[in-house]
């Protein structure tokens, strides 16, 4: 069965990690819960502007806590 819920993609490369997005896979997860799904990807070509996230076609740059929170809420 397919799964419809919202896909938030959470960019887990090096750079990402450097700029705290462990600590934010943490966050996404909570602000997720079971209605949205959270997946990690390695590397959204971002680098210089981590961490990130893709929600559908759009790619989101230098995401702090209250930022990805909101973008999840938002779905």
């Amino acid at each position: 069965t397919p799964d419809h819920r919202p896909l938030v993609q959470l960019c887990r490369a090096e750079a990402c990690q450097a700029r705290g997005a462990e600590a934010l896979a943490a966050v996404a997860q909570v602000a997720a819960g079971e209605r949205v799904r959270v997946a990690a990807v390695y590397c959204l070509g971002l680098c210089s502007v981590g961490p990130n996230a893709r929600i559908g076609d759009r790619l989101h740059a230098r995401l702090d806590e209250d930022g990805l929170t909101r973008l999840i809420a938002a779905l």
